[in-house]
């Protein structure tokens, strides 16, 4: 940590602003305009739903879960419900944090 605090305040302190006189700008404004695609997120989510809807009923995996989950005791519903973000927790940080590096 000590050599980021030294890197930081060596860049910190030897900063020299480059004067550009409007060029940024000016690239800037002569970007051409990007249109907006969300709808293919949309197209992409209502077509992995309805595979997923679709193989689900197909293959009997619905009826299978629902025969399942009639036999389960809800205390180990709650159990798994309960553990999984305990399970998942690690990997998510370990993930953001970099402690698998």
């Amino acid at each position: 940590m000590e050599n980021k605090d030294l890197i930081s305040d060596f860049f910190a302190e030897n900063k020299k602003e480059i004067a550009d006189y409007g060029f940024s700008r000016k690239v800037i404004n002569r970007l051409p305009e990007t249109r907006d695609k969300q709808w293919i997120v949309l197209i992409m989510a209502a077509l992995g739903t309805s595979l997923t809807l679709v193989l689900g009923f197909y293959t009997g995996l619905f009826v299978f879960i629902f025969d399942f989950m009639q036999h389960v005791s809800p205390f180990v519903l709650l159990g798994a419900v309960v553990v999984f973000p305990l399970l998942l927790m690690p990997i998510i940080f370990s993930q953001k944090y970099g402690f698998a590096k």
